[in-house]
């Protein structure tokens, strides 16, 4: 016979929280032996750090952004999708080559513990040049233009 220290007399102890259980085992001829186990909760899966480098001039694809976790169980999966839900890549903390936009990162660990982060890549507005006609050069080969 099996008896946990919760009072269940299964063979496995399922849908308990972290913690030590003793188990009683105790065999047909009445031999006992009692074991313990503890189940360990890993730390939280957390964002450490991120940093964004918006795009350096009008229309780029210059941008990057790159991201930090700890805890969670490793190894981490990445899946970087821009707007449209387009997957970018499923390989790595950061991701470059970016246009101006929105970007979404889902990071799991191999419990499948998830995070999910919404991001936003900006570039400097189009550069504008106006020219303002002064006057005409007043014959070919004069420079008395303004």
């Amino acid at each position: 016979t099996y008896l946990w220290s919760t009072g269940t007399n299964t063979v496995s102890l399922q849908g308990v929280k972290a913690g030590s259980y003793m188990l009683t085992v105790v065999d047909a001829n009445g031999c006992r032996v009692i074991s313990e186990t503890k189940l360990i909760t890993p730390p939280v899966l957390e964002l450490v750090t991120e940093k964004i480098d918006n795009v350096t001039g009008y229309s780029l694809s210059n941008g990057r952004i790159k991201t930090e976790f700890k805890g969670g169980t490793l190894p981490y999966t990445y899946q970087w999708t821009d707007s449209t839900g387009k997957i970018l890549s499923e390989t790595s903390n950061t991701i470059s080559g970016l246009i101006a936009g929105t970007y979404n990162l889902i990071i799991r660990d191999s419990k499948d513990c998830s995070l999910s982060f919404v991001y936003e890549v900006e570039q400097p507005d189009e550069l504008e040049v106006s020219i303002e006609e002064k006057s005409i050069i007043s014959c070919q080969g004069s420079n008395d233009g303004v």
